[in-house]
């Protein structure tokens, strides 16, 4: 249904990407109030189910008359529709992490008289063609104003300790403006079996731009939202400094028994370690050019050459440095395989030094033979790590000799318990 009305089941989803939907369960928080926790959790659960009411329950589940729509202005009650508690905050303890909000709390019955567990719905949008003052499935961006303490309910993106399961802290905030992504929520499932269905196709106001500027900004929160969890080993994560020196390859299966199919992502350490060590020496190398020119030291470049040399360096030393110097600045869990974007930019800078080297250094057949080896020797790596590449379903074992370093997990993860 599109209007939302009194005794409806409903979902409430925090506009703050990452946050999720609004959630509760039967664990207590173990510091304040140590009542029930309210977060928000970002997957569909029987948890995020909550019945509106007015307060005390008044008129509740009342079929003898036409249902009431919720109104701005309006004064309700939330009631957890699995742990039958009310939504709820008070004065007398603050948020567990935003320490300057006030704690959030699932307390209370529907019958009780708490002015604790009374909100006020205060429409901030309407993105429907119906702006009629009541609130609305999907399209109605409102505020949950706290009547006792007057503050908002909250949804941040901040994550509650383990205690808390890493789901959103939600709190009552008393800063900022209430058309503040985390201070807006907005109802993503009605259910009222009194309550007619609508096409909501035809409710909603789209724009193109509007949405594909929204996604993009959802998607980049989600995706940074997936935080590493620093008090416990996981043997597929690494950080993006230990890639070049490729120290913690990824196995990409959870089973590393004998008959499973193993697969280990380590690629070719030849040629990662080599063109690790070109991308590090050519700021190297373009400092020693400018410091011989400054210096006016005989020329050691022919004519257009140092141009030749630079314009086509700095296109794939740039392009690595820009598919890799990111990373350190994401908050999301890392994988080695993030990694191969800025690889194949390495590999074609290996390649390009190798040509250019040769061709300076070198003359005729002996250029041929240093190439020619440097070939068979990257084809036979690539041979001695095929087995993990394309799968291997005998005993790891066989393959321990593969384990060039000690920080590998190769056949043995010597921290796994």
């Amino acid at each position: 249904p599109f209007t939302v009305a009194y005794s409806s089941q409903l979902t409430l989803r925090s506009l703050h990407s990452g946050s999720g939907l609004l959630h509760s369960h039967a664990h207590r928080y173990p510091v304040g109030s140590q009542q029930q926790q309210i977060t928000c959790y970002g997957h569909s659960d029987t948890n995020n189910d909550w019945i509106i009411a007015r307060p005390q329950g008044e008129g509740f589940n009342d079929t003898s008359s036409a249902p009431v729509p919720v109104r701005h202005g309006d004064i309700v009650s939330l009631m957890h529709r699995q742990t039958k508690t009310m939504l709820h905050s008070h004065r007398a303890h603050m948020a567990p992490v935003s320490t300057k909000d006030y704690e959030v709390t699932a307390y209370g019955k529907l019958s009780w008289k708490d002015r604790n567990n009374n909100w006020r719905i205060e429409i901030v949008n309407e993105q429907s063609k119906v702006a009629n003052g009541e609130l609305h499935a999907i399209t109605t961006q409102f505020n949950l104003r706290h009547v006792s303490t007057n503050c908002l309910l909250s949804a941040a993106a901040v994550k509650l300790p383990s205690w808390g399961f890493r789901q959103t802290e939600v709190s009552c905030s008393r800063e900022g403006s209430a058309q503040s992504l985390s201070k807006l929520w907005v109802v993503e499932k009605h259910v009222n079996s009194r309550l007619p269905k609508a096409d909501m196709r035809s409710m909603v106001k789209r724009s193109f731009l509007r949405d594909f500027v929204q996604l993009n900004i959802v998607m980049a929160r989600s995706n940074n939202a997936l935080i590493p969890d620093r008090d416990k080993y996981n043997h597929l994560e690494s950080d993006a400094w230990t890639w070049p020196l490729l120290l913690y390859p990824m196995r990409m299966l959870g089973s590393w028994k004998k008959g499973d199919i193993k697969y280990y992502e380590v690629g070719n350490p030849l040629l990662w370690w080599s063109s690790t060590i070109c991308c590090v020496l050519l700021p190297l190398q373009i400092f020693l050019y400018f410091a011989r020119r400054q210096r006016k030291a005989p020329a050691v470049w022919a004519p257009g050459e140092a141009l030749h040399y630079w314009n086509g360096a700095k296109l794939l030393w740039g392009g690595w440095f820009m598919h890799y110097i990111p990373f350190f600045f994401f908050g999301r869990v890392l994988y080695i395989h993030h990694a191969l974007p800025s690889l194949y930019f390495a590999l074609l800078l290996l390649a390009f030094e190798i040509d250019y080297l040769c061709r300076r250094i070198l003359q005729g057949r002996l250029q041929n033979v240093i190439v020619g080896t440097w070939a068979v020797a990257a084809l036979a790596v690539f041979c001695w790590f095929a087995p993990l590449t394309f799968g291997y379903s005998g005993e790891i074992e066989q393959l321990k000799y593969r384990q060039w370093l000690p920080t590998w997990n190769l056949y043995r993860d010597k921290y796994m318990v």
